[in-house]
């Protein structure tokens, strides 16, 4: 492995106090040889407080400039101390650490600039969402006829570079979708990006398959609503569940959202366990509605708390914003099918 000597694993986090010590210390534990730099992106919460209280390499960004300038911040350290190698590898743990050996050497070896960790070249695990994956086929159906390069993953975060690449990002790095306009600048360039095949960690493949579910059972309820006509009886299926760990899965999903407006969800749940008797589906589709509603109409750099708590033997569940809130005229009829409080919104 001493092509990994060359290799700075960048490390970008914001607000990951829940996942960072297991990054770094499996990074420290598996693989002894690798440089790595917690890029701290002004975090709110305690991500800072670990990384120093353990000692970790951290760069320490004084504000949050979002993932884009957290990345460069990144490769500006590699850069600068003389890394041959700089990889992006996610504070969240969804990169595993046991492609970065083959990255390396398909730089080295292949002479590539760019390696990504594709998700989709042996098409293991989850395979994204339809609308998803029918995006990444438009964009490695463009970079082909385009470039005359098929890129499977363009979205892929787990990307590493050479010097030549390093110093191209730190120049200049876009900001709104940094993954794939990445990839079509360094294709137009003439610079050569491969792939290699990687999985995903179980963490993610857990929300992805959460969040599917989820769709799938609003698809038929929309169905049976509108066999129903609204005016049908709705049939509940009641199962015992925890609506802690349905609280707590429904909040992963709005990860993406939050950390463009860098809002922080703050769970505040009475025990580690609190069992109820409803339709889970329905009830986890309330608590998306009011989290979504919550993050839209939220200021940035705000947050927002999701709180369960037990009286007269009900538990209650509320989702407490500081946002814009329902006018007055409209809070008797948020109940009312397809009302809207914004009719110019169709």
């Amino acid at each position: 492995m001493e092509q990994l000597d060359k290799v700075l694993v960048v490390i970008p986090a914001y607000n990951e106090e829940a996942n960072i010590e297991l990054v770094v210390e499996e990074l420290i534990r598996d693989y002894p040889e690798l440089d790595y730099v917690v890029v701290n992106d002004g975090s709110t919460d305690k991500t800072r407080q670990i990384c120093r209280e353990h000692g970790y390499c951290l760069l320490d960004l004084p504000v949050n400039l979002g993932l884009a300038g957290c990345f460069q911040a990144g490769m500006k350290y590699a850069y600068y101390r003389g890394y041959a190698c700089a990889v992006q590898f996610d504070g969240d743990g969804q990169h595993d650490a046991r492609s970065l050996e083959t990255m390396a050497n398909t730089i080295i070896n292949e002479q590539a600039d760019m390696v990504i960790g594709s998700r989709f070249i042996e098409k293991q695990g989850f395979q994204s969402s339809g609308v998803r994956r029918i995006g990444i086929r438009i964009f490695s159906f463009l970079s082909c006829v385009l470039f005359g390069a098929k890129i499977t993953d363009a979205t892929s975060g787990m990307r590493m570079c050479n010097r030549k690449v390093m110093e191209l990002f730190i120049k200049d790095y876009p900001r709104d979708y940094p993954e794939p306009e990445t990839v079509c600048r360094l294709l137009r360039k003439k610079c050569k990006v491969m792939e290699i095949p990687v999985e995903m960690k179980d963490r993610y493949l857990n929300i992805i398959i959460t969040e599917t579910e989820r769709l799938t059972k609003l698809t038929s309820g929309l169905m049976e609503l509108n066999q129903y006509g609204g005016h049908g009886k709705t049939i509940l299926d009641k199962t015992d569940f925890d609506i802690n760990e349905v609280i707590g899965q429904t909040a992963a999903t709005f990860e993406g959202a939050c950390s463009m407006k860098h809002i922080v969800l703050e769970l505040v749940l009475t025990g580690d366990e609190l069992f109820v008797c409803a339709d889970k589906s329905k009830v986890q589709q309330i608590i998306y509605n009011l989290t979504d509603n919550a993050i839209k109409f939220s200021h940035n750099d705000s947050s927002i708390k999701i709180e369960t708590h037990v009286k007269n033997g009900k538990v209650f569940v509320s989702v407490k914003d500081s946002g814009i809130g329902i006018p007055k005229d409209s809070i008797s009829k948020i109940w009312e099918r397809f009302y809207k409080t914004d009719l110019s919104r169709g």
